[in-house]
């Protein structure tokens, strides 16, 4: 019973059905996140994020220093800020890089190992982890 249980599963999850079910999974986890959360403004983006954006968009790059290693993020906010768009826009953004990010991991697991159970299982794990919804938690304190 179990062994055909097991059996089905395994071969189920290598239909495009799983692959299907992978995007329904992660559209689901994006919903309920902003639904739950919306916009929101966490102290890392207002103690750190938003104000060195706001200096590098002014010039004052000698004022970077050690936060260099937040460049690329700070341009990606740089890109939104200058033009003026709403934070909505940065957190759609961040969606749709999180949508190619489960993407490319699939492709990349179903690469270096030929085997779509643990594609599936890889990809699954990334759409289900629990930290960012930890994070969000916590920044409510």
């Amino acid at each position: 019973m179990i062994r055909q249980l097991l059996f089905k599963l395994y071969f189920g999850l290598q239909t495009r059905a799983a692959v299907y079910f992978l995007v329904v999974r992660w559209l689901l986890v994006q919903g309920y996140l902003y639904h739950r959360y919306g916009v929101k403004l966490v102290s890392d983006s207002l103690r750190r994020y938003l104000p060195l954006t706001q200096m590098l968009l002014e010039g004052n790059f000698h004022l970077l220093n050690y936060n260099s290693r937040y460049l690329g993020y700070l341009g990606f906010l740089a890109l939104f800020l200058k033009v003026g768009l709403p934070y909505i826009y940065i957190v759609l953004a961040q969606i749709i890089i999180s949508g190619l990010a489960a993407i490319y991991l699939y492709k990349l697991s179903l690469l270096l190992s030929p085997n779509r159970v643990r594609a599936f299982l890889t990809t699954f794990l990334f759409i289900a982890w629990k930290d960012q919804v930890k994070r969000i938690k916590n920044s409510d304190k």
